[in-house]
């Protein structure tokens, strides 16, 4: 049985098709396809698929924001420092805000949580601890640690408000000029 198959002739009433490739569809030049188009329920050949970019060009670059020119060409004062980043009246201002938020209120707060955590898990009374750190009449050495974190984040507040507010790096907020290349590593000759 499986010797005496053959394929499919062609529809009733029409001609048997010639040996061969099938003829293209009119329209189409010397059996190519007209570029950008295949024949209907076939893909396109001889393209890259969407997104990709075509073969033995390299893809194109991809920037997400172009770089923005220095403000000041000049070299600044310290003092003026904050002239060579963004601009607008309102940075300082709104720094000097939020620094001051940060430090009174957002910072304290956060060491005192991972204070009273560290009293809950020493098996302390949390709540009284926590409100020792507060008392500055009977000063332990828990409260002075606490104070001392408190007041040593306001080095990273700075330099995050630095950077935010005002597009600058951290080491611009030093007030002796940022050292590059080998001055960097001590290799620099000294006088």
């Amino acid at each position: 049985m499986s010797g005496d198959w053959t394929p499919p002739g062609p529809p009733p009433g029409q001609p048997e098709p010639a040996p061969g490739p099938p003829a293209p569809p009119p329209g189409y030049g010397y059996g190519a396809p007209t570029p950008g188009y295949a024949p209907q329920g076939y893909p396109p050949q001889n393209y890259p698929p969407q997104g990709y970019p075509a073969p033995g060009y390299p893809p194109a670059p991809r920037y997400a924001v172009p770089p923005q020119p220095p403000v000041e060409t000049e070299p600044l004062d310290y003092h003026l420092v904050h002239r060579g980043g963004a601009r607008g009246w309102w940075r300082p201002l709104v720094g000097v805000v939020t620094g001051a938020v940060m430090m009174i209120v957002v910072v304290p707060l956060v060491f005192l949580l991972v204070f009273m955590i560290g009293y809950a898990i020493a098996g302390q009374d949390a709540v009284t601890r926590g409100q020792a750190l507060g008392d500055s009449t009977n000063p332990t050495p828990a409260m002075l640690a606490y104070l001392n974190l408190t007041l040593a984040a306001a080095i990273p507040v700075s330099w995050a408000l630095l950077r935010i507010f005002h597009g600058l790096k951290p080491r611009w907020l030093a007030s002796r000029v940022p050292l590059h290349g080998a001055a960097a590593c001590g290799s620099a000759n000294r006088n």
